[in-house]
């Protein structure tokens, strides 16, 4: 398998063949410092393969579907401001105690049977609330897989894609 660089190095180069507007639509990447700095608002260790991508490209400019089929591949910064702003609708007791469909449907998932973890981090999004994000909770297992995930706000999530981070 492909390390996180050689894999950025292998899109940069098909973007600046075939796509250069999207490649010059990526953000350089993020210092160690905007990395320690991210861990401790979130209160979250980052998985290392994430951060690898983010040492790479800070997300990218505009809507530009790069990463995933969504239309935005987000900062660092942004993916701090998303989830922030799932941590205050976590606060509505209401909101936070919604049951999503595939717990209903008593399903058995890798994942917290909530509609939205505080250990959850999105990194792609359309702007009506769907896009990818990291679980980094524990599922019922107990045990982190860090794998990226789709995640709907109709459906709560949906799949896990990988084993790691892009």
């Amino acid at each position: 398998m492909d390390s996180i660089a050689e894999s950025w190095h292998r899109i940069d180069i098909w973007l600046q063949t075939f796509a250069p507007t999207h490649a010059t639509s990526l953000f350089p990447g993020v210092t160690e410092e905007t990395l320690e700095e991210a861990e401790e608002k979130l209160g979250l260790t980052l998985p290392e393969d994430f951060k690898a991508s983010y040492r790479i490209h800070n997300g990218a400019q505009g809507s530009s579907s790069l990463l995933m089929g969504e239309p935005d591949f987000y900062p660092l910064n942004g993916a701090i401001a998303q989830w922030e702003m799932k941590q205050k609708l976590l606060q509505d007791s209401t909101w936070a105690a919604k049951k999503p469909s595939w717990v209903n449907g008593e399903k058995h998932l890798p994942v917290q049977p909530v509609w939205w973890h505080p250990a959850w981090l999105d990194f792609t999004g359309n702007g009506a609330g769907d896009g990818w994000c990291l679980d980094l909770a524990p599922g019922s297992s107990g045990r982190h897989c860090f794998p990226p995930m789709l995640f709907s706000w109709k459906r709560a999530f949906t799949w896990a894609v990988a084993q790691s981070f892009p």
